[in-house]
């Protein structure tokens, strides 16, 4: 008995002796493969939901929320900033470098008005927490953060073919997850048009950024198997290609989501005018029906059921132009209240910490963070942050464009796809910020980092492969030659 006494008394000792040998041996690992430092945050962020609404039960905060409370931000954020310094760190012990982006300088900006909000909100006294909060827009910040980790974590074209590939493989395994519980367990539980609108319909996914990693595997897919500047592949590899590109294309169908829907659209169109003219041609005669057909049926069978909704074109946007009042009502009413606040303060906003005037009247603007938030990206920061905020939106989104329209001829064969869907995953995203509530949201912001930082990562792969191509060699005489 007094050896089993001590045997228990000595496992919590071993227990962590254990844990921190193995956290010795994977930061060992991760100095040379920096990747697998950022691969855990990743695996959780294309996983775990960051929304509860629509759901019947209350249910603890989201793991993109916790901590937020003492350390001003959330945990999590605080780890990807610990696992970016750490990949930082380890460049030191590497040759190769991060890749280049133009983007650096505007999220700098927003580090620097991020800033001065600090200041001006301590000086006016408002509380710390309101300032730095979710509310205001943070996660712009933390965006650039996400960006610089993965730039910093994938920097050779081996690295970069394992992540498409990862993320064609997670994409597929999510959208059947979402198919199969659709089928055969109800559909997904948070499902604001069953549990709060009373609506017949089950769906897949409600939170847009499960549609959006379906997207980016069916992007992906289809530039690997449609472009004729193809890696070769398998034949196994090219039928499981087509079946993620079905599987992920239905998932986003039975979502329900109206965002998901123009998403889909606009990004596959842009996945379209990425292939050979002719190919395009080919597929658009083919695809493009396909999907209006598809639209069209999920959309009649939920706008169906909408009081009020009406039956033409217009009833697609029946919350934006209604002119009852109530829940629908209260949507544009919120958008007029915003911008009147806008107009108000032009210049630099209300403050991350402010809130629209009038949002008392609004129903559904309950709960501690009533009036600090908008279902409209684009409005949510020109409300808080006024002109100076837009041009600096402007600047980021500039530069994406730029970047793209001078690199995509360069783009190498492997990682062109991981460019093609980086832009098409933040053009699927577009809608959202309109007319979503983006900002506010961890998971969200974060998700679309991630399709920004997809085109710098394929660049500067496919500037890796261009140099080894034409690395010279020497031949037998001693002559310096070129090999292609």
């Amino acid at each position: 008995m007094e050896v089993l006494g001590i045997v228990f008394a000595s496992l919590p000792y071993a227990a962590v002796l254990l844990f921190s040998a193995l956290f010795l041996i994977y930061m060992g690992i991760t100095l040379s493969k920096q990747r697998f430092v950022i691969y855990p945050y990743l695996i959780l962020l294309l996983t775990i939901s960051g929304t509860t609404f629509g759901l019947k039960e209350a249910v603890a905060p989201s793991v993109y929320g916790r901590g937020s409370g003492v350390l001003y931000a959330p945990l999590l954020m605080w780890l990807l900033l610990a696992a970016f310094l750490w990949t930082r760190f380890t460049l030191m012990f590497a040759r190769d470098r991060i890749a280049a982006c133009n983007l650096h300088p505007w999220f700098a900006g927003w580090l620097v008005l991020f800033a001065a909000h600090v200041g001006a909100g301590l000086a006016l006294g408002q509380p710390l927490k309101e300032i730095v909060g979710g509310m205001g827009f943070s996660n712009v910040i933390w965006m650039w953060v996400f960006i610089l980790a993965l730039l910093t974590a994938f920097r050779t074209p081996e690295a970069v073919e394992e992540l498409t590939r990862f993320l064609i493989v997670y994409g597929f395994g999510r959208a059947v997850f979402g198919l199969v519980r659709w089928a055969a367990l109800g559909g997904d539980p948070a499902n604001a048009y069953a549990n709060r609108q009373g609506l017949d319909l089950k769906l897949t996914f409600f939170d847009i950024n499960d549609n959006l990693i379906c997207f980016i595997a069916f992007a992906l897919s289809a530039v690997r198997l449609l472009h004729p500047d193809k890696v070769v592949v398998s034949k196994w590899w090219r039928a499981f290609l087509w079946v993620v590109l079905a599987t992920t294309a239905l998932c986003i169908l039975l979502s329900f989501r109206r965002t998901a829907w123009v998403g889909l659209a606009l990004g596959g169109l842009f996945v379209l005018a990425q292939l050979p003219k002719q190919v395009r041609w080919k597929t658009a005669l083919f695809a493009v029906p396909m999907g209006l057909v598809g639209i069209i049926y999920v959309a009649k069978k939920r706008l169906g059921q909408v009081s009020g909704a009406g039956s033409g074109i217009e009833s697609f946007f029946y919350d934006l132009i209604s002119n009852r009042y109530g829940a629908e009502g209260d949507r544009v009413m919120e958008l007029k209240l915003a911008i009147a606040d806008f107009i108000d303060h032009p210049i630099v906003g209300i403050g991350a910490w402010g809130r629209y005037s009038g949002y008392q009247r609004i129903d559904w603007q309950i709960g501690p963070d009533a009036g600090a938030f908008l279902h409209s990206g684009l409005l949510h920061l020109a409300l808080k942050t006024g002109f100076v905020g837009l041009i600096l939106l402007v600047g980021v989104v500039s530069a994406f464009v730029i970047f793209w329209q001078r690199t995509r001829e360069q783009l190498a064969p492997g990682p062109r796809a991981l460019a093609v869907a980086g832009v098409a995953g933040t053009l699927f995203m577009l809608s959202d910020f309109l007319i979503g509530t983006p900002v506010p949201q961890v998971r969200t912001m974060q998700m679309i980092a991630l399709c920004m930082a997809l085109p710098y990562l394929a660049a500067a792969a496919s500037s890796i492969s261009a140099v080894t191509a034409v690395q010279p060699r020497r031949d037998g005489v001693g002559f310096r030659v070129a090999s292609a």
